[in-house]
């Protein structure tokens, strides 16, 4: 992350907030069908031209229990958020996750970890 982050400082914007965050979403999209699904290629793209634009998002990592048809397993989900909050992001898509990893750390940076700590959530998992 830290290299992303060096290589975003690098660069100057191009274009506003909402371009690039649509700009980033239909160059991910291109590659849809991929089994990791589309969260993690998404928020990293999202996460590089908006830290380009000067933009101060935080990209989270998460898990969670979920249970289907008598059996459980384990999901993860990668968001961006931007002021603490979450960032072009539908709630249901980030609800839920223990976070596991933030980028800057949500400590460091005075932002609040979105959708519960890992520390909080842990016993669900």
């Amino acid at each position: 992350m830290q290299h992303l982050d060096d290589e975003a400082r690098d660069r100057s914007p191009l274009l506003d907030r909402d371009s690039l965050t649509r700009l980033a979403d239909a160059a991910v999209g291109l590659d849809y069908g991929s089994p990791l699904g589309i969260c993690l290629r998404r928020s990293l793209v999202r996460y590089v031209l908006l830290r380009r634009a000067g933009v101060g998002v935080s990209v989270h990592f998460g898990a969670r229990k979920e249970a289907s048809g008598g059996r459980s397993r384990i999901a993860g989900h990668a968001w961006l958020t931007l002021d603490g909050r979450p960032y072009a992001e539908e709630p249901e898509n980030y609800q839920g996750f223990a976070v596991i990893y933030s980028y800057p750390d949500a400590e460091n940076t005075g932002c609040p970890r979105p959708a519960g700590s890992l520390q909080s959530s842990l016993a669900t998992l």
